[in-house]
C-alpha cells in the first residue's frame, strides 16, 4: 500500500436522494491526505467531511449490531422450532 499524497475523487454508481427533494443524484466521495473523507452531491458545492477513523468506527459498530441482530434472530428461530 502507498500513502495518500493527493486527493482522489470518485462518483458512486447509483443515485441517491439524500438532501434535496427531487431528482436523485450520485454522490462524490473524495479521499484526502490527512485521513479525511469528503462527501458531496454531484454538481453541488456543499461538502460534508468525516474523519477516516470515525467512519471506520461507525462501520465496525454497524457490523457488530448486525451480527447481534442475526444471532438474536437465529436464536428465536431455534427456540420457536422446538415448540
Amino acid at each position: 500500500m502507498r500513502r495518500l499524497k493527493r486527493r482522489v475523487s470518485r462518483v458512486t454508481v447509483g443515485e441517491y436522494r439524500v438532501l434535496h427533494v427531487g431528482k436523485p443524484r450520485p454522490i462524490v466521495l473524495t479521499l484526502t491526505p490527512g485521513d479525511v473523507i469528503e462527501f458531496r452531491e454531484f454538481r453541488r458545492r456543499e461538502r460534508y467531511i468525516l474523519a477516516a477513523d470515525a467512519a471506520f468506527r461507525y462501520a465496525v459498530g454497524l457490523h457488530a449490531r448486525q451480527e447481534a441482530a442475526n444471532r438474536k434472530t437465529k436464536k428465536g428461530v431455534r427456540n420457536g422450532s422446538r415448540n
